[in-house]
């Protein structure tokens, strides 16, 4: 596959899991969550993906090797720190949705979400 027709493959992945997971806010309660890019283009610079829910979520979706989620971790509250400060509050989390292969039932073990334990412990309050 030729390099530009990856990157628009990879680019829709991640808009439709952004869309998988702003329903799944809004179906966990969240009535008002709506991804970034629709919403609010700072906050999607900010490296957040979805809106108006009580954390700063990124969404990955596909599988790239050597993945940093600390790395990842930091430069949203980077992002955060410049351009939204009041939302350093919030417990930031990366939901991770790994492909299937062909052939292959999606588990509970291909989705992943990752937090600091400082932002678990967010959590638990």
């Amino acid at each position: 596959m030729e390099k530009s027709k990856i990157g628009r493959s990879n680019k829709r992945r991640g808009n439709d899991a952004e869309r998988k997971y702003a329903k799944s806010f809004r179906d966990l309660g969240f009535e008002r969550c709506k991804t970034s890019r629709s919403e609010s283009r700072n906050l999607d610079n900010a490296k957040v993906d979805l809106t108006d829910i009580p954390f700063n979520v990124q969404i990955k979706a596909g599988f790239k090797k050597g993945i940093n989620y600390s790395g990842l971790l930091k430069e949203v509250e980077d992002a955060l720190s410049e351009a939204y400060p009041e939302r350093l509050s919030l417990p930031t989390m990366i939901i991770h949705e790994k492909p299937v292969g062909k052939g292959k039932k999606r588990t509970k073990y291909n989705t992943l979400v990752i937090l600091t334990f400082e932002d678990f412990k967010k959590l638990l309050k």
